[in-house]
This record gives structure tokens, C-alpha cells and sequence, in this order.
């Protein structure tokens, strides 16, 4: 991150900044995922690319359910605009 001029701030977790990750049910209400502050796209575990705020990104955003192993698709990404999938696709 200093490598690029971001400061790193004790404050928040590079998870929480993801485009492709999320830690909460999309599309539900009060859903705010697009309109948060995203700076990097997770490459694996301790790996995050800086890609910066507003960036047209394209790309499925992927979500963990506790204590499993496997990543679910919740939504996606298109040109920096955010797609919901429909309910039953949807974790809670």
C-alpha cells in the first residue's frame, strides 16, 4: 500500500474494501455494498491488488459462509455498476 502512496489506516481491514468480496447478504434492505468505499480486488489469503475508488470494475463478488471452506457467487460486478442475484441465491 505505501508502495502506491495509501497509508494504511489501523482502522479498517483490506477485506472490508474489497470489489470481489463481501462479508454481507447483497440486494437485502439497506444494502450499501456499491456505494461503499472499495479499493482492492482480493487475490487470496494476504493478497489484495490496489485498484482504487470508482474504478469500472468487472467481476463476481464472492462471499464465505462461517466455518465453510467454500466461496459462494452473490453478485457481480459490470463496468462499476453492481447486478443483485435474485433471493435464492443469496446467503443470510
Amino acid at each position: 500500500m505505501r508502495d502506491n502512496d495509501v497509508e494504511p489506516d489501523t482502522f479498517f481491514q483490506q477485506s472490508d474494501l474489497c470489489y470481489n468480496r463481501t462479508t454481507k447478504p447483497l440486494g437485502g434492505f439497506q444494502d450499501d455494498f456499491e456505494k461503499s468505499v472499495h479499493l482492492f480486488e482480493y487475490l487470496g489469503r494476504n493478497k489484495y491488488r490496489v485498484i482504487g475508488s470508482k474504478y469500472a470494475y468487472t467481476g463476481d463478488i464472492k462471499r464465505r459462509k462461517r466455518g465453510s471452506s467454500i466461496d459462494d457467487v452473490v453478485g457481480r460486478w459490470e463496468n462499476g455498476k453492481v447486478i443483485c442475484f435474485d433471493d435464492n441465491r443469496v446467503m443470510s
